[in-house]
């Protein structure tokens, strides 16, 4: 394995957040035994419901080491949601998947 990625979130706008991604991601490493791998964590949608929790994914690289952030600037909502609006739409899809290899390439140094 080289590198972890998360994309959703629990506990939506909750202060303790970072450091609990940063527990869980620590004992995911020790107990897989993968050394220093990088993490990746992806932001919410914009428009979405969960928008605000944008705060507390882009505070993980200062509390989780080896910790990168993938923006979701620009990208859409699925219009079919309805009242959460917290998923993107298929282009907004697949240009997230580029931005999580290209942060990936990124990490790893390639």
């Amino acid at each position: 394995m080289k590198y972890l990625a998360w994309h959703g979130i629990k506990n939506n706008g909750d202060p303790s957040w970072p450091g609990k991604v940063n527990s869980m991601v620590e004992d995911l490493k020790k107990d897989l035994n993968l050394g220093d791998i990088p993490f990746i964590a992806g932001e919410m949608l914009y428009s979405g419901m969960c928008s605000g929790h944008n705060v507390l994914v882009n505070q993980l690289p200062s509390v989780v080491k080896n910790c990168y952030v993938v923006s979701a600037e620009g990208l859409v909502g699925d219009p079919g949601d309805g009242l959460w609006g917290l998923h993107f739409d298929h282009d907004s899809q697949v240009t997230l998947g580029i931005r999580y290899a290209e942060k990936m390439k990124e990490a790893l140094g390639w």
